[in-house]
């Protein structure tokens, strides 16, 4: 996947439901930025390639809920 840490919950909200914010780095992309993922009415993106999802500005207000520093924890 593009997606890293760190993860956000961002104060905006879209049909309801608060916006989340993705780092997307990988993929062909040299340059790491923050994705935007709104809720549609039913999901959110899949994946911050989709075209729902949008480039989101430096400083866009949220809490982070997975650090960049989180260790990953197995499910099982």
């Amino acid at each position: 996947m593009i997606t890293r840490p760190p993860i956000r919950v961002l104060d905006s909200k879209t049909n309801g439901w608060h916006d989340i914010a993705v780092r997307v780095q990988g993929g062909g992309d040299v340059i790491a930025y923050d994705a935007k993922l709104t809720f549609n009415g039913k999901s959110y993106p899949i994946s911050p390639a989709s075209r729902r999802a949008e480039r989101l500005p430096k400083g866009a207000p949220g809490k982070v809920v997975i650090s960049e520093d989180a260790k990953e924890t197995p499910l099982y």
